[in-house]
């Protein structure tokens, strides 16, 4: 064993200590949201969104798992998003040789049908079909498809038109939120919301009706939440429970099965 010099330079990984939950765990353990504050933390959403897509960077991998509810500061309710380890850079739109260029990479529950049928063709329209997917369960409190497989939710996401989402849940959803989260599941990129800029401009729209106050997140981080986050973190802490979906990848050029990558 070789000891190092404390003069010695040493290299250390530093990330920021997120203090709160996941927006999967938070409606498992919670239920549905009211529409209000579905739509203050889409907007949050698509202002990350904006800022990545900006720079040629498409997240491949939003989900509820990797979205983090938190207090930053004297801000409640102010939304995170975590793990760009699938994130497309530029250099890859461009370049065939890229190792993940013909892998399906993502958590199917919430991927986009071009990530599922051409993954190459992969651009910033597929995210916003994501925050769609993330919406729905938001909203109802389910995925927009479920089946018995991999392969059979990847089939209704490319072929099966989703329900209305107030069809589905127990509680009231306004037609224009409604309708703006189906818009965002469009089968193609061009169907969807132009870009996260304009998603986010039609949510600032809807927030006038539905407004989600400082007040009203200051009141559920102060009382609700320490039963949501004890009941989320017990479940975490138990042996074999299930850690939410998974992300996969899927080489279709060499033909090999889905592995894990990482779990939610």
């Amino acid at each position: 064993m070789t000891l190092r010099s404390l003069d010695e330079p040493r290299r250390c990984y530093v990330m920021e200590y997120l203090d709160g939950i996941t927006l999967e765990d938070l409606v498992r353990h919670g239920g549905p949201l009211p529409p209000a504050r579905v739509v203050h933390l889409l907007r949050q959403l698509c202002s990350a969104l904006v800022e990545a897509h900006a720079v040629g960077l498409v997240h491949r991998d939003i989900k509820p798992a990797n979205l983090m509810l938190c207090v930053r500061g004297l801000v409640s309710d102010h939304l995170k998003v975590l793990d760009f380890g699938l994130v497309k850079e530029p250099a890859q739109a461009d370049n065939p040789n890229v190792t993940d260029a013909t892998a399906l990479l993502g958590t199917p529950l919430y991927m986009a049908p071009e990530a599922i049928l051409n993954p190459v063709s992969v651009g910033p329209a597929a995210d916003l079909y994501s925050v769609g997917a993330v919406a729905y369960f938001l909203l109802v409190g389910q995925p927009v498809f479920v089946g018995a497989s991999t392969m059979e939710v990847c089939l209704k996401h490319v072929h099966e038109e989703p329900l209305p989402a107030s069809s589905r849940g127990s509680q009231f959803i306004p037609a224009a939120l409604d309708e703006l989260v189906l818009a965002c599941l469009g089968k193609r990129p061009e169907s969807r919301p132009a870009s996260a800029a304009a998603l986010g401009a039609s949510l600032r729209e809807l927030e006038s009706s539905l407004a989600w106050s400082a007040g009203d997140a200051d009141a559920w981080w102060g009382g609700s939440s320490r039963a949501v986050i004890a009941a989320s973190r017990a479940t975490q802490s138990t042996p074999g429970s299930d850690a939410g979906p998974q992300t996969l990848a899927i080489d279709w050029a060499a033909r090999h099965a889905p592995t894990a990558v990482a779990r939610a």
